[in-house]
């Protein structure tokens, strides 16, 4: 069928000719579990799914993924994944007439491009959410194949996030980044040719999932596991017979984000909580008088059981839970110090069967009981608290993409003395393999472009900089002369705020707020570089963190020492009110101050260590133990700089 009907087999050789001149080394790929890995990411998968391998960090990194063909005059030649062949060669069973996939360029039809969109084209990932819908007047090919179908998915997102790394790293060595005042000297010295200042920027912080993306604070740790019997899902596969959930992470992925924007509603509009006890809730309902209630946490919310007779459980660590189940008896909600919850279970005499074992209040996972009455699935409810829990829950929250450790093992073609394949090593030394892993669940959320991260409010983020000295991200063949005089150079966040301060000197909803507090009642509008007052929307505002030794640093007069001038800015910044300049920064009672910590001093911030403990208080939410510690040299300075800037105001 193929040799007949697919233009490519006409042109390049099949695998079966290769195969048949030399046979394929029967290969396989096994996942390692090890415990000196970071779990959050190097979880053992618990399903049995298609997943796809790719070698490497994110953003380190750019090998070439790509297929290569060789034609029937024995040339090779490789295919990238935006080569409009690339699935057809990959996947001739779904394409047998070998039909063109996604090509660059594709415009949209019939549709008015919104102003502002910056773009005509239909993209990868538009394309392949497109591809895998299920229509009536269309053939289900692609949706029918099951595993393949998973495949299929998991090589599509893949061929997405090549191509948006591609981006990155295509015009990262063009990008480079200044302070204003250094632009502004290089174009007094004559110095246009931008690539001859600054710095290269290597990975944006817009790029979702980088380590520059991942910032915040959560308030509930909550965990959503989706139920594959949903009456919807079960409905959606009855229209194609024989079709089960595994084979449609589309449809699973979709059902998930409808039931999970319900949910989201419920949280942040309809405001579901309200007392830690209301909240949450570790026991079994009464079975009498809540059938419902008792049904649906002995279905969803029971851990395990697990125990030494179900070693095989993932919570399993040498021969005890690594979750601490079942729990101890306690009949009330207690906080420790580190922020951590230990839950009323009271031993009431409320028993179930689960997997013919017999469990009690000790074995219920914290939930709340509405939402799993309402949406029939787990969903696991912790209270965040400041301290430890926060940043264990956050660190868990932004752990990064999945990740599995892998080796490469060559089957024997004999069998060993107990009827089971014996497997070897290919080389004499193990070589393991780091990988990212990317499952057909993950590919189809992804395709669709669903959301992987929600905050609410929303937080936001609010940079300031010292007078001239804000960034200013050009390309290498940009004039710097030009660069200087485009609006988004003068016209940032800050120098905005205090602009909008000046223009409505007696409005109270602008000079009676802080930065902080001025996002509230003003939303900035990035095409237009400007803030304008909010109609709606609760929002909060956050100014960047600044280190007391951080950022661009001067000179004390007469002195080796360098101090901290974005530190006292930062601390004016959350006290004063409507300043119109950076002048007005320095200026309390009428008097202007030379320097930022004379003016912290004037208004009397810098008394005590309140402001310090304050400082302590909040880089301990987020900050890790290594940030926090001074080494013995970093003590010796700070106490050297303290000791000469005694003697310099004493005049000894």
């Amino acid at each position: 069928m193929f040799d007949e009907n697919n233009a490519l087999v006409k042109v390049f050789r099949s695998a079966r000719d290769r195969y048949a001149e030399s046979p394929a080394v029967d290969m396989r790929i096994r996942l390692i579990g090890t415990r000196n890995r970071d779990a959050r990411e190097y979880n053992l998968p618990s399903s049995n799914e298609v997943a796809a391998l790719i070698i490497g960090n994110d953003g380190e990194t750019l090998d070439h993924r790509d297929i290569t063909v060789e034609k029937i005059a024995r040339g090779l030649r490789r295919i990238t994944e935006l080569h409009p062949s690339y699935m057809a060669m990959q996947y001739p069973i779904l394409f047998p007439y070998g039909e063109d996939g996604f090509r660059t360029k594709i415009l949209y039809n019939g549709l008015v491009v919104a102003r502002g969109r910056g773009r005509s084209t239909v993209s990868i990932r538009e394309y392949y959410a497109f591809r895998i819908q299920q229509r009536e007047n269309e053939g289900h090919t692609l949706i029918m194949v099951g595993r393949l179908f998973q495949q299929f998915l998991v090589d599509a997102y893949t061929s997405i996030e090549e191509e948006r790394l591609r981006y990155v790293w295509k015009n990262h060595k063009l990008i480079r980044s200044d302070l204003y005042q250094g632009l502004r000297d290089a174009a007094i010295r004559d110095d246009n040719a931008a690539s001859v200042v600054g710095k290269r920027v290597v990975f944006p912080a817009t790029f979702t999932g980088g380590p520059r993306y991942m910032a915040g604070s959560p308030d509930l740790f909550i965990t959503v596991m989706c139920n594959p019997k949903w009456s919807e899902i079960t409905e959606a596969m009855s229209l194609i017979p024989g079709q089960k959930h595994d084979d449609r992470p589309d449809i699973v992925s979709r059902m998930f984000k409808i039931k999970l924007d319900l949910l989201l509603d419920d949280l942040c509009i309809h405001k579901h909580f309200g007392k830690v006890n209301k909240i949450i809730s570790a026991e079994l309902p009464n079975k009498e008088l809540d059938p419902l209630a008792y049904d649906s946490v002995l279905e969803f919310m029971i851990h395990g059981p697990c125990g030494k007779d179900k070693d095989k459980f993932p919570c399993m660590e040498k021969g005890r839970c690594s979750k601490h189940f079942p729990k101890k008896f306690t009949n009330d909600t207690v906080k420790d110090p580190d922020g951590f919850y230990t839950h009323r279970r009271r031993n009431n005499g409320r028993t179930g069967i689960k997997n013919d074992i017999e469990i009690d209040n000790r074995s219920v996972v914290p939930h709340n009981l509405d939402l799993i009455v309402k949406y029939q699935c787990h969903i696991n409810v912790e209270v965040c608290n400041r301290g430890r829990a926060v940043k264990y829950l956050f660190m868990y929250i932004h752990k990064g993409k999945d990740r599995a450790t892998i080796v490469i093992e060559r089957n024997d073609e004999k069998d060993n003395c107990d009827g089971e394949t014996s497997v070897r090593i290919i080389d004499e030394i193990k070589t393991y393999l780091d990988c990212r892993y990317i499952s057909a669940s993950e590919a189809s959320w992804r395709i669709f472009g669903f959301n992987t991260q929600f905050r609410e409010p929303t937080v936001e983020r609010l940079p300031f900089h010292l007078e001239d000295e804000q960034q200013v991200t050009y390309r290498d063949g940009d004039n710097t002369t030009e660069v200087l005089e485009r609006p988004s150079t003068t016209k940032t966040k800050f120098l905005q705020w205090m602009e909008i301060n000046k223009k409505f000197p007696d409005d109270p909803n602008a000079r009676d707020l802080t930065y902080a507090e001025f996002p509230t009642k003003w939303r900035w509008v990035e095409e237009n570089l400007e803030w304008v007052p909010r109609k709606k929307g609760r929002v909060r505002g956050r100014i960047y963190y600044a280190y007391p030794t951080s950022g661009e640093r001067h000179m004390v007069p007469n002195s080796s020492i360098c101090v901290s001038r974005n530190y006292y800015l930062c601390i004016l910044l959350n006290h004063v009110k409507g300043p119109r300049d950076y002048k007005d920064l320095k200026t309390y009672n009428n008097e202007t101050y030379d320097t930022f910590k004379e003016a912290c001093m004037a208004r009397g911030l810098l008394d005590d260590d309140g402001e310090w403990d304050a400082e302590l208080k909040y880089a301990g939410t987020w900050s890790s133990k290594p940030d926090l510690q001074m080494s013995i040299e970093d003590i010796k300075n700070v106490a050297l700089i303290e000791i000469e800037l005694l003697l310099m105001e004493t005049s000894i």
